[in-house]
């Protein structure tokens, strides 16, 4: 037997290896496509704000009522804290 490996399979290894290497937070960061995403949800946020009534008194009031507050912390620490 050969040792011969399919030059696709060699082209995703070198697309892991390649994707793999350390890329610093502050050059992530100031990506355009970072400031391009943190346009849109300024944008949604502040749409949301805005033009969409929300009472968030009674939105607290209904949340406090249920288990969904408690219970989606405890799922966002959970995959925070073991996904890598």
């Amino acid at each position: 037997m050969t040792d011969v490996q399919d030059p696709a399979i060699q082209g995703n290894e070198k697309q892991e290896n390649d994707s793999s290497s350390e890329v610093s937070l502050k050059q992530r960061f100031f990506r355009p496509q970072t400031f391009v995403s943190f346009i849109i949800a300024f944008v949604i946020l502040y749409f949301l704000g805005t033009k969409i009534d929300i009472n968030v008194e009674e939105t607290m009031k209904i949340l406090r009522g249920t288990e969904a507050g408690a219970s989606f912390s405890l799922r966002v620490l959970w995959i925070y804290r073991w996904t890598p």
